[in-house]
């Protein structure tokens, strides 16, 4: 590929991020507005409530009504910034673990790459997700960690691997939260089943023909001993680094998946 056509499809994928942006900052500026209408209403529906108001135990609660109305109105004064910004840095931390899952389905591919350029491809990454369709995610990801001096191949699948064990990890924890709550025990018994059918797929020995295929580090009989052969010791490296990318995975992600709650827990 010329670097002329590079040049066009970045400047492409440059403007449909752009595009996206622009489209989910209307929407989230519609639905602030929408909400603040709302209350607004609520708050004018109190001051009707407080000059009919007939006792002054009655003038009283919908006073303390229409105070507290007041506080919910959506506006910046009325924002807990303390909170606002714990959010953010616990979302910002909460970036960081996916890409060391990245770095590492990386290097179990056979490419060297620094563990900085997985989470920068990580987190720029996140920019595709406001095109409909999320594939360019994919194609930022990939693309990031090429110019870094991974195949693409490579890339694609380690960007994959790192979604599917985001999805799994959550799908687990989230049973096993669920199992706490008060809802019926079929409902808590099917996440728990749910979260283990979804790590099913990210087990190591269902990815273990798909590494084959695409490492580096596949074995190469030609340039193998008879010894070596027999021995199955390039069979092991690989089902170690198998197993290392899958504990290591499920310790990353989880640890996402809690600053990610932490995050939205201090906006709610």
């Amino acid at each position: 590929m010329s670097d002329n056509v590079k040049r066009i499809l970045k400047a492409i994928i440059a403007v449909a991020v752009l595009v996206g942006l622009v489209v989910t900052f209307r929407s989230a500026a519609g639905q602030w507005k929408q909400q603040q209408e709302s209350a607004l209403q609520r708050v004018a529906d109190l001051d009707r409530q407080l000059n009919n108001a007939t006792s002054p135990s009655e003038r009283q609660a919908a006073s303390e009504r229409r105070r507290q109305a007041l506080a919910e109105v959506p506006r910046l004064g009325n924002l807990r910034w303390s909170l606002v910004i714990g959010a953010a840095f616990f979302y910002a931390v909460g970036l960081i673990p996916g890409g060391m899952v990245l770095h590492q389905a990386v290097r179990t591919f056979g490419a060297r790459v620094r563990a900085s350029a997985c989470v920068a491809a990580q987190i720029v990454g996140h920019l595709g997700k406001y095109i409909p369709g999320k594939a360019m995610v994919v194609v930022i990801r990939a693309g990031r960690l090429s110019n870094a001096g991974v195949p693409i191949l490579a890339g694609s699948l380690s960007v994959f691997i790192e979604t599917v064990m985001m999805m799994a990890v959550g799908a687990a924890l989230s049973g096993f939260i669920v199992l706490f709550l008060p809802v019926p025990r079929w409902i808590a018994w099917a996440s728990i089943a749910g979260g283990f059918a979804a790590m099913i797929p990210t087990l190591p020995p269902l990815m273990r023909r798909l590494v084959q295929r695409v490492s580096k580090r596949r074995p190469n009989k030609e340039k193998l001993s008879d010894s070596q052969c027999a021995s199955g010791e390039n069979e092991t490296l690989l089902m170690q680094q198998e197993w290392r990318l899958f504990s290591l995975a499920w310790f990353w992600q989880l640890a996402a998946w809690l600053l990610i709650g932490a995050s939205f827990a201090c906006l709610v």
